[in-house]
């Protein structure tokens, strides 16, 4: 049986192409982070789950998948906009790598944040 690697894609430098490198991904990212969601819920915040947790939770999803999305969107912006002519397809895998650090990062620094007030009574 052959082994995937989800960063090794033949060259394409279509938009077409591009959307589909990035979709391909998006379940990882979201799994990541969701896990990191988790850790924070449980170690940091430490509180019972109500039905406004769960809302704020999954409008954080929505948010950081909103940000995923830019990963597309600034090669379509160079391509269409300032006609650029760069090759992206050698640059998504850095790009994605750097989004999913940042992701994390503002993850636990949200919970770290929260997670150090004094609790409102």
């Amino acid at each position: 049986m052959e082994q995937k690697d989800i960063f090794n894609d033949q060259e394409d430098r279509s938009l077409l192409a591009a959307f589909g490198w990035w979709e391909k991904r998006r379940i990882a990212y979201n799994v990541i982070v969701g896990i990191c969601g988790l850790i924070v819920l449980i170690f940091f915040l430490n509180v019972p789950l109500d039905p406004a947790l769960i809302i704020d939770a999954i409008l954080y999803g929505v948010i950081v998948n909103l940000f995923y999305t830019l990963g597309f969107l600034i090669e379509v912006v160079s391509r269409y906009y300032f006609k650029s002519d760069r090759d992206f397809s050698k640059s998504r895998k850095g790009l994605f790598w750097t989004g999913l650090v940042i992701s994390v990062l503002i993850t636990f620094g949200i919970g770290f944040i929260l997670g150090s007030m004094p609790p409102q009574d």
